[in-house]
């Protein structure tokens, strides 16, 4: 049930990453790739610093998908959790409460 949780946050955490660093990557091969193209006689367009997002794409899509999965895991056992619970004492009175006033 944390592990869930966890792995959750984790992959969230990840994918927040991913994104962050390839807009850094991006942005910093697209300024190289202009400048190269206009100052130094590069032949190579500076649109393909663009090509970056297939991978990052995939990373960012991959994480999220895994974040999500955890995450429906983990709402899913507290779901039993709570109706299990519930069976076990359907008046929903803390079982320390029912005992004393039992006596």
């Amino acid at each position: 049930m944390k592990k869930n949780k966890i792995l959750a946050i984790t992959f969230t955490i990840l994918a927040l990453l991913v994104t962050h660093l390839a807009c850094i990557i991006i942005t910093h091969d697209y300024v190289q790739g202009y400048y190269a193209a206009k100052y130094m006689g590069a032949s190579a367009p500076a649109e393909l610093a663009f090509l970056w997002l297939i991978p990052f794409g995939f990373g960012t899509l991959l994480f999220t998908m895994l974040a999500i999965s955890f995450y429906r895991k983990y709402k899913m056992s507290l779901v039993q959790h709570d109706k299990s619970s519930t069976l076990k004492n359907p008046t929903n009175i803390p079982e320390s409460i029912d005992e004393n006033t039992k006596k």
